[in-house]
């Protein structure tokens, strides 16, 4: 490659990466794979046939605090310029965006496998049947108590902080998006038989059709089911026995490899027949190119 083409190859992965920027701009406030910015950050099946997703860093799961910061942020500017003390109550505003918080935190802070996850969440929900019998037959009182107590916590906060956060989260979401889509990509046309990973425009890795399944497997049943089936997506050989590869940071992971499934179940025939079109016309070359040598 010469230095003009490097220049232009350079500047043409620039150029994609702002478009990417200013066309994924929405996910600065609503930073969701639905919608209009479903292919943004999930890909897309276009008309014709041709499928293409990306992968993600666990950043991409902080959607809910910028998403909840906006909301928060818009709410108490509202109180505090339109509404006043008729307003929404600032528990109402700072509780969801805590929770947002620490949800996502734990979300983030390890992978709760689907063991874990019914454990923990099965162990929560007894304890809190039991302790609501409790309260119904008995005698004394626990959640009006512990409500007073959560009530009495000062969580009151201005607009300031959740604006400033969503402001600066979002500005990354928005990056990382965009970065994704020209970094790691995956991309399958309609017409071929083979699956491709791109970076920046450039293929470093093929998998070819024939003996491989695919399986959607997720690591943290919370991101599966509180980011829309945020996963991966595993490769298997014919009798799913064997792990061939593995496609880490998918939204809509199960979706993706139903799609990817029954597309690699046939080849394209069209293609197979013009391969083996072009194998015979060698063939003949280098029997006339033998001929020839013979005389």
């Amino acid at each position: 490659m010469t230095k003009g083409q490097a220049k232009i190859g350079f500047g043409r992965k620039v150029r994609a990466l702002f478009s990417n920027f200013f066309g994924a701009v929405g996910l600065w406030v609503f930073p969701y794979p639905i919608f209009l910015f479903k292919r943004a950050l999930a890909g897309r099946e276009n008309a014709s046939g041709d499928l293409e997703f990306y992968c993600h860093p666990r950043f991409a799961i902080t959607s809910h605090i910028i998403f909840v910061g906006w909301l928060v942020s818009l709410g108490t500017l509202l109180n505090a310029t339109v509404f006043g003390d008729a307003g929404i109550p600032a528990q109402a505003l700072s509780w969801p965006w805590l929770l947002a918080i620490g949800f996502t935190l734990t979300a983030m802070g390890r992978d709760w496998e689907i063991i874990s996850s019914i454990m923990v969440g099965g162990t929560i929900l007894l304890v809190t049947a039991v302790l609501v019998i409790l309260e119904l037959t008995g005698d004394w009182e626990l959640f009006k108590p512990v409500y007073e107590i959560i009530k009495q916590v000062p969580v009151r906060m201005e607009w300031g902080g959740p604006f400033l956060l969503s402001l600066v989260l979002g500005f990354f979401y928005v990056l990382m998006a965009s970065y994704q889509r020209v970094d790691d990509v995956w991309r399958l046309p309609s017409h071929g038989n083979l699956l491709d990973h791109y970076r920046f425009e450039r293929s470093d890795t093929s998998i070819s059709k024939g003996g491989k399944t695919f399986r959607a497997d997720w690591p943290c049943m919370l991101k599966k089911w509180f980011f829309f089936g945020y996963g991966n997506i595993l490769i298997l050989d014919a009798h799913s026995k064997r792990t061939l590869h593995r496609i880490e940071g998918v939204f809509f992971a199960r979706q993706h490899a139903e799609v990817l499934k029954v597309r690699f179940a046939t080849t394209d025939a069209t293609l197979v027949e013009h391969e083996l079109a072009s194998e015979a016309a060698m063939a003949e070359d280098e029997d006339e190119i033998a001929a020839d040598d013979d005389l």
